[in-house]
Order: structure tokens, then C-alpha cells, then sequence
């Protein structure tokens, strides 16, 4: 349900019409003496066109098939308590607010007067509010546990990546990658980094994403050719209790000495002398120090089991592109924009699921051919992946369960397969993205799109330009087709001044939209907009956005916990940029990060002093912090044996593990190449504690 300051940035006509009874079709017949059974005393403005699409009845609009649900053909069945929540034509306002009785009493609101009244069965008939300015996150009701803090500050102009991603380990740690400079002093060639962040606000700690196979962080040049290459991905086991993760990149490690330990990359598959495909490693971190641990070595995940043959496309073999997630049974998945042409004849969204040691659990599978952004996610039980207009269903071993067009299945409220096309990007859809979490079978769609009045075009304000929203939708998993689609709303609010014929749209320029869903299907949509002075001129530079809603599984609604706010204290109308939001969240926590050029003081009215696209991050507090009810991941004992001989102690354990230590009780600390059994030490060393920590 969207509040009463949901708006829309475009005039309403309204059209009156009068009561004219004639013999229709059944149902299609209007009923005069339902007039009596909305809000009082103007509810009835609208006449019969508040259910019908003519006044002498018709077909029914969005608001009457509602209504119809809870009356019979000619009965006299009250219908208002069930349908004032809903929003039946989809355009944010409820149809209490539209009708003037938003408590859903049956009387019309104080202060609501016959011209107020607006059409609940037309999206492009709303109410008149005040214009909306988004304020800052304390003005939302928020605390900040996090200031903007700036990332990977290398003092140069940073390489054109797009944007950074993020994720959470267990419950309790966020981390975000973003791409940064090579360590060799050239500023000019590429490198992936991870940054973590206890959810409680400790120091932030930053290492290279990637470990050589001696298991040492590698800060080095990773990719063969283009040194701007697409952005390194990560993502956390969400499972609490986990520290598991695994990070991916587009780039070409089989050139670089220190992941030469093995014969991985000479088994006969020629990645040629630049080739760059999807690489990635599974790594598990320390609760407390936050040190990274090698699980595997980087791979090839989508041809690293290739024996012969070549690939089709020279340089770009396989793309990020794609993404990487952790499934509910804590093994990763991986989706790359494969250009190889080993596993289809063209180019596709091609697949694999690895276990936490970097072992396969099913080898590579085209999802669909086509060029994917992201766009992939975890769910309770499987996984989703977006590819064009379609999101692909599967259980956790890979097999498909069912599917959904987002032009065919959905509502036309939401769809126009059509120019004037108003739908959710069909396309490769780097600005609308899908989230879920591993402890709910729903999957969220978010983006910008236009919007459709109930004749099916295109709305547009006064100056004639399409009207965007950023809008959310809803998805079963456990349900195929437009089945699937169980609910959606309006996320962003419209700046509107109807004030007659001089008014001016304030209507935000919309770019890239992002989300993440928590364990309670609590969904935070972080998106980029452009504020409009009154002249509908842009008033500066785009800045990043946040609004947090909560979905109701059972109704399909969603309820705003917020409203939209500034998600950094760097926000300004001149020369602040806040860009390509990514989003993380607990039940506790939100992290949203993205680049841009920000005052490093947080002082914005003092202007920018960052390079260019410098990646940065803040943490706040949820609106709504509950425990986290997603099930643990449950941890079984090593087995761990000691013995002494010829003046070394040996320990010797199974399972993945890591040794830490401390010569005091008050440690300890990451024994140095202590991730693997067996580790031995001199007998006559000074006195100290041993740990066998070990990590799902």
C-alpha cells in the first residue's frame, strides 16, 4: 500500500458522465445502487465509470474487476472494506486515497472535496498533492552507522568500470568489490578489490579480491587485455554463521605466474595470449580480523574443464556480464556472458555450481542464449536468472522449474510489447535487476519504466515527455508464467505542480535502479534520479536515492517503510555525482555503495575533492531491525589430531579449517600458512595456544 504522498508528474482528466442504465451482459451491467456503497458523500463522482469502462456499463476497469470479486450479479454485498487497500490500477495511491476515504470508514476524509476525487480503475487519474522533495536520511527516520567512506583512494582518476557490487557474509559482514589500480605504479592497468565492513560500523578492512595459489593476496595486473574491463563481482553465503564467499572477474589469470602452481590451464582449451573469461575463487574469512582465506584457486569457471579446442571470440572468451550468488545450500553459482561458442553456437547466459572448495557440483549449462547484466539470485530452494524479458526459474541442482515473461505474463499495466514501449527493460538490463533471498521463494524485479493509462498509451506530461517510474514487482518462485507475478508498486515519489495550465513538471531524470531483499522480504530499491527546477530544466548533477518497503507474501502488497531519501551525506544540486548504487542488507543493516566524486570531508557544500569515479560506501540502520530468521548453517567439529616427534608438534585435522593462534589467551591470530593440515611446529618453542577455527 503506498501512502498519500505517492504521486505521478503528469495532469489527470477526468471525465463526468452520468448514470444511464440499459440491458447489458450479465455482469457487464452497471448497478446504480452500488453508487450508495462507496465513501460518502462524493465517492459516487465518477458515476458508473468507477467500475465500467462507459457509463452505461461495459466492461469492467481494474477498480471494477476488484470489486467484482467480492459481489454477485445482482447483489447488494458491501465490497469497500476489501478493496479500499488495494491500488487496482496500479499507480501508487490506494483506492481509499483515490475516493477520498483513505481509513477505508466509508466517509470521505476531512478536508476532501468533490474535485479531489480521482479514478481508481485509471492509472492515469491520481491525486493532487504537494510537490515531494526527498530529504535526507535522518529526515527519513534513520540513523547512519557509516559515514560515506571513500574506497581503493589510489589519489589518481580512476579506470571507467561502471559500478562497484556488494553483498553480505552470514549476517554480520558486508563487503563490496570495486575495480581498482594494479600495485606496479603504472595507474593504468586493473586489479579487483574487496573491501569489508562489520554491519556494527568497526574499521573498514580492504584487500585484492584474488589470492595467488600460494594463497597470498594478489594486487598485480589480472586481466590480458583491456584494462577497463567490466567490474569484478562477489557474493557472501547469507546463511548466518557462514564466512563463506566467493569472488569472480572478468579477467585472464592463466598469464600471470603466480597461479601457475598446477597444469590447470594447459589441460587443451586455448585461451590465446589476451583471452579474458570468467575467473573466479572461493574464499572464508575470519569473524574478527576479517583475513581472507584461499578455499580454491582461481579458476576458469564456465571452460576451466575444457580438454581441447578454442575459443570462438578472441580476447573476450566469457564476460561479467554475468554474476555470481550463494546458494541456500552454501554452494555458489556463477552465470557468465559466454562468448566461447564451446557450450552454444551463439552467444548465451551459461552456468555453473561449484561447491566451497572451488569443486564442481554441475558442470556448465546454457540457462538461455542471449547477453546478460547481472541479474542473477538466490531464492529459498534455487535460483533465478534474467535474461532479456525473461526470468528463468531453477532448484538448486540446476534443473529449471518454471518461467516468466515480463512483456507476455504480466499486466498491460506493466507491459507494452508496443512502441510507445512503457515496460521493464527487456534488453540486457544493466539498470533493472532482480534480488531475493535464500530464506523466501520470491524473487523482486526492479527499474525504471513508463506507465499506461487505461486505453493502453503511453502517459506523458504537459512538455510531452514519457513519464518514468521506478517501480517493483513481485515474483512466486514456485509458481511458472503470469501465475508468478503475485504483486508491484510505485517506488519512487513524483514531485508534481497541477497548479493550472503554467504548471511545471519536477519530475526526476531516472537512471540505474538496484535492490536487495532481506529475510523478511523487506526490499531497499537504491536508484539514480536527476532533480527539475520549476522551469523542468535539470537542476545539477545525478545523485543516488533510497526508499525501503516491506512485501506482504499473502496480499502481494507492498507497505513503504520510508520515504525516498539521499542515501549519502554527499548530496548536492551542482557538482556532488553520486552514481551506480549497489545494495546490502540484514534485518539490521543497509550498505549502499557507488561511485561518483564526493567532498572526502563530507562536507558537499564545499564542492568534490575526489578523483573521478571513486568508489564509496555508507551503512545505516534499518527502519524496521527484527532478528534474522534464515536458518544457520550447521558447523560439525574437525577432527583434530596432536602428536610429538623428533622435536616437532604436529597438528593434523580434516575438513575446512584454519589454524589460529596466539601466545596469550587474549589472541589469537591467523597462524601464516596455517589454512592447511598438516602444520608443524618446533617442540621447544615458547609457550602458545593453539585454535582450530573452522568456517562452513
Amino acid at each position: 500500500m503506498m501512502n498519500k504522498k505517492s504521486q505521478r508528474s503528469f495532469i489527470a482528466t477526468l471525465v463526468l458522465s452520468t448514470l444511464t442504465l440499459v440491458p447489458g451482459d450479465g455482469d457487464l451491467q452497471a448497478r446504480s445502487f452500488r453508487m450508495a456503497l462507496l465513501p460518502q458523500p462524493d465517492g459516487d463522482r465518477l458515476s458508473c465509470t468507477t467500475c465500467h469502462t462507459r457509463s452505461s456499463g461495459g466492461p469492467r476497469n481494474a477498480f471494477g474487476n476488484d470489486v467484482g470479486q467480492f459481489v454477485t450479479r445482482n447483489g447488494r454485498q458491501t465490497f469497500w472494506a476489501q478493496v479500499f487497500e488495494l491500488d487496482s490500477d496500479g499507480d501508487g495511491f490506494t483506492n481509499g486515497q483515490e475516493l477520498g476515504d483513505a481509513d477505508g470508514d466509508g466517509q470521505q476524509d476531512p478536508g476532501i472535496t468533490r474535485s479531489d476525487i480521482t479514478h481508481p480503475g485509471d492509472a492515469g487519474s491520481f491525486p493532487v498533492v504537494p510537490p515531494f522533495s526527498p530529504g535526507s536520511l535522518e529526515d527519513a527516520g534513520l540513523s547512519r552507522i557509516v559515514a560515506d567512506t571513500i574506497l581503493f583512494d589510489t589519489g589518481e582518476n580512476n579506470l571507467d568500470n561502471w559500478e562497484p557490487f556488494s553483498s553480505v557474509i552470514g549476517n554480520s559482514i558486508f563487503v563490496v568489490e570495486a575495480n581498482t589500480f594494479a600495485d606496479d605504479g603504472e595507474f593504468s592497468n586493473q586489479n579487483y578489490a574487496l573491501a569489508f565492513q562489520h554491519v556494527d560500523g568497526r574499521e573498514v578492512v580492504t584487500r585484492p579480491a584474488f589470492s595467488g595459489d600460494d594463497g597470498n593476496p594478489y594486487a598485480g595486473p589480472i586481466n590480458g587485455s583491456r584494462q577497463n574491463g567490466n567490474p569484478g563481482r562477489v557474493a557472501g553465503d547469507r546463511r548466518p554463521g557462514s564466512m563463506n564467499y566467493i569472488v569472480g572477474g572478468e579477467a585472464s589469470p592463466h598469464l600471470f605466474d603466480p597461479f601457475q602452481s598446477d597444469d590447470r590451464w594447459n589441460l587443451g582449451f586455448d585461451r590465446g595470449e589476451g583471452g579474458r573469461y570468467g575467473a573466479v575463487q572461493t574464499f572464508s574469512i575470519a569473524p574478527e580480523s576479517l583475513a581472507a582465506s584461499p578455499l580454491s584457486h582461481a579458476l576458469d569457471a564456465v571452460n576451466g574443464r575444457q580438454t581441447s579446442g578454442a575459443s570462438d571470440n578472441v580476447g573476450e572468451i566469457g564476460r561479467f556480464g554475468g554474476d555470481v550468488t550463494a546458494l541456500d545450500n552454501g554452494n555458489f553459482l556463477v552465470v557468465v556472458d559466454d562468448r566461447s561458442g564451446v557450450h552454444a553456437t551463439e552467444r548465451s547466459a551459461t552456468g555453473v555450481i561449484l561447491a566451497p572448495d572451488g569443486s564442481v557440483v554441475k558442470e556448465s549449462f546454457v540457462v538461455a542464449k542471449g547477453q546478460i547484466w547481472s541479474n542473477i539470485t538466490a531464492y529459498q530452494g534455487g535460483f533465478a536468472v534474467r535474461l532479456g524479458p525473461v526470468l528463468y526459474f531453477h532448484d538448486n541442482d540446476g534443473t529449471p522449474t518454471g518461467q516468466v515473461d515480463i512483456v507476455n505474463d504480466l499486466p498491460l499495466a506493466l507491459s507494452n510489447p508496443e512502441p510507445p514501449s512503457v515496460t521493464f527493460d527487456t534488453g540486457r538490463g544493466d539498470g533493472t535487476r532482480i534480488a531475493g533471498h535464500i530464506n523466501s521463494p520470491f524473487v523482486f524485479l526492479a527499474g525504471a519504466m513508463g506507465i499506461l493509462d487505461e486505453t493502453g498509451f503511453a502517459v506523458e506530461d504537459q512538455d510531452a515527455n514519457e513519464v518514468r517510474i521506478i517501480r517493483v514487482a513481485a515474483f512466486d518462485t514456485r509458481r511458472s508464467g503470469a501465475d508468478s507475478f503475485v504483486g508491484t508498486t510505485v517506488v519512487n515519489e513524483l514531485a508534481t505542480d497541477l497548479g493550472g495550465s503554467e504548471s511545471q513538471s519536477f519530475l526526476p531524470e531516472l537512471g540505474r535502479t538496484n535492490l536487495a531483499v532481506d529475510a523478511l522480504n523487506r526490499v531497499a530499491v537504491a536508484y539514480e534520479g536527476t532533480q527539475r527546477d520549476e522551469f523542468g530544466d535539470s537542476l545539477g548533477l545525478p545523485q543516488t536515492f533510497v526508499r525501503v518497503l516491506a512485501f506482504d507474501a499473502g496480499s502481494g502488497e507492498f507497505t513503504p517503510l520510508t520515504a525516498s531519501f539521499f542515501a549519502y551525506h554527499n548530496q548536492n544540486d551542482e557538482d556532488i555525482r553520486t552514481i551506480r548504487p549497489t545494495v546490502a542488507m540484514t534485518t539490521k543493516e543497509i550498505l549502499v555503495a557507488g561511485k561518483g566524486e564526493i567532498n572526502s570531508d563530507n562536507l558537499p557544500d564545499q564542492g568534490p575533492d575526489t578523483p573521478s569515479q571513486t568508489t564509496f560506501f555508507t551503512v545505516f540502520r534499518h527502519p524496521d531491525p527484527q532478528e534474522d530468521p534464515t536458518p544457520a548453517v550447521v558447523l560439525e567439529a574437525p577432527e583434530l589430531a596432536i602428536s610429538a616427534n623428533a622435536g616437532q608438534i604436529t597438528i593434523t585435522w580434516e575438513g575446512g579449517a584454519t589454524l589460529m593462534s596466539a601466545d596469550t589467551l587474549s589472541g589469537p591470530f591467523e597462524v601464516v600458512d596455517g589454512a592447511a593440515s598438516p602444520f608443524s611446529t618446533p617442540a621447544d618453542q615458547a609457550t602458545a595456544f593453539y585454535i582450530l577455527h573452522h568456517r562452513p
